[in-house]
């Protein structure tokens, strides 16, 4: 086996340096429209502030990008500099990873860690860094795990918990195996949702997946949204400063592309509820949704899933992602979990790993208080 070329690694730090790396960041993202720059650079664009662009660009002896670490990196308190994945917070982005060429997919990993730890007792302000902390990242991600392995290999803290577990449907190729594959009720309640669709006179899907309709789509997703999370007491995502501009902008650019839709459903010719929908070739990610208030009566829900379920199938795609979260709903549609990891990279100077220990402490606590009272207390 040939050994791989040695890779060198550079850093972007501004606004006009992403940009210019739009096409060749997606040629390495893939499919994934959450790894995309659309995605990635909106969330900047609107999101990021106040923080550092920390963008890693791996480079072979051409000096061709052959991949990316899409990051940015965050000032907590005096002298703690932390790096994490760009989409982070409430945007609440999954899959994210280190972007890579199939031929670099062991090297850029490999270089990446080398180079960043070279550079945390660095003196350069800019590139210096106390912690890596990832979010939701999947828990097979072999890039990321390589990559972890690295700086374990180095005598760094490299500290793993469990996160949020991701929720997907295996798609079959037909319909009507998906059904069948559904529990007796699901079956009945997929089989009346597809009925009311297909028949209902006061039921109508809208399907809008091309830019020159973005604008009156998009209106009916914050309005629809809004209302429900108010209607519960609880904020609504919109509610975020710069969120509607980042969603609203990374949406619309990804639709530019063939990769997102939002699906309407009418009740009397008025919105009763909407998903977007984020695409990749073979996957379909429900992203966000909306339903009025005064109409889950008609069970909307139901409406939506299962015509974008089958609509995926119809299209061949071979997975349904409800995305993170443990919400009872997602296993009534065949969904099944998949893990993810929340992940710690201390640097093994004295203060980071004094500052490690005093989270892990205080997460230790938070971890018993919640157990404690989310057990039933036994009565005599």
């Amino acid at each position: 086996m040939t050994k791989e070329p040695l890779l060198s690694i550079t850093p972007i730090h501004t606004w006009d340096e992403m940009v210019d790396l739009r096409g060749r960041w997606n040629q390495l993202a893939g499919e994934n429209p959450f790894r995309r720059w659309e995605w990635l650079a909106n969330w900047w664009k609107h999101l990021g502030s106040p923080h550092d662009l920390f963008v890693l660009l791996a480079r072979d002896r051409d000096n061709q990008i052959v991949g990316l670490a899409p990051w940015y990196r965050e000032q907590q308190g005096p002298g703690r500099r932390v790096i994490s994945f760009l989409g982070g917070g409430k945007a609440c982005s999954d899959h994210l990873s280190l972007l890579c060429d199939r031929q670099h997919l062991e090297s850029v990993p490999a270089a990446i860690a080398h180079w960043l730890i070279e550079q945390h007792q660095t003196t350069d302000v800019m590139t210096r860094w106390d912690s890596i902390e990832f979010v939701g990242i999947d828990e097979d991600d072999a890039s990321l795990d390589a990559f972890m392995q690295h700086f374990a290999d180095s005598d760094y803290t490299v500290y793993r918990r469990s996160g949020l577990q991701t929720w997907e449907v295996s798609l079959p190729t037909d319909w009507s195996d998906y059904v069948k594959s559904l529990s007796k009720s699901s079956r009945r309640r997929v089989k009346r949702a597809i009925e009311r669709v297909d028949d209902d006179p006061r039921i109508q899907m809208q399907r809008f997946s091309e830019p020159a309709d973005f604008d009156y789509a998009w209106s009916i997703l914050v309005d629809l949204h809004q209302r429900r999370r108010h209607s519960l007491g609880q904020p609504g995502c919109f509610d975020f400063p710069g969120f509607n501009n980042f969603l609203q902008q990374a949406t619309r650019g990804l639709m530019a592309d063939g990769r997102s839709q939002l699906d309407v459903v009418l009740l009397d010719g008025k919105p009763l509820a909407i998903e977007c929908i984020l695409l990749g070739e073979n996957h379909v990610y429900v992203y966000q949704s909306g339903m009025d208030p005064a109409g889950l009566e008609e069970r909307p829900g139901w409406l939506t899933f299962a015509s974008g379920i089958r609509n995926a199938i119809n299209n061949q795609r071979r997975t349904y992602d409800f995305l993170r979260g443990d919400e009872s709903y997602k296993a009534h549609w065949k969904a099944v979990p998949k893990s993810t990891l929340d992940v710690r990279i201390v640097a093994p100077h004295p203060i980071a790993q004094l500052r490690h220990q005093a989270w892990l402490a205080t997460r230790n606590v938070k971890d018993w208080l919640h157990q404690k009272l989310s057990t039933p207390s036994s009565s005599t």
